[in-house]
């Protein structure tokens, strides 16, 4: 597990659901990531959003894109251990 991650004051990951993104390419030169989530479970019923917006060089957009994948491709090639009775 990434050593780094918040935690939040129980102990726990803090996470937010990503309900959306969009992608805008700037002059060739970087592109704009716009990351939608929603902060809490009320806000997540309400559609609440917050956003963070980032600016990507070429090389991030792969490399972001290429993790992505890989860890597309390893949660679902994951066995789930089966539950005893």
């Amino acid at each position: 597990m990434i050593a780094d991650l918040e935690l939040d004051s129980d102990g726990n990951v803090k996470v937010a659901p990503l309900v959306g993104y969009r992608i805008q390419p700037v002059a060739d030169m970087f592109c704009f990531l716009r990351l939608e989530f929603a902060p809490s479970d009320a806000e997540l019923k309400t559609m609440t959003l917050s956003h963070n917006q980032l600016a990507l060089t070429p090389q991030q957009c792969r490399e972001l894109s290429s993790a992505l994948l890989r860890v597309a491709d390893l949660i679902e090639h994951q066995s789930v251990p089966e539950r005893s009775s």
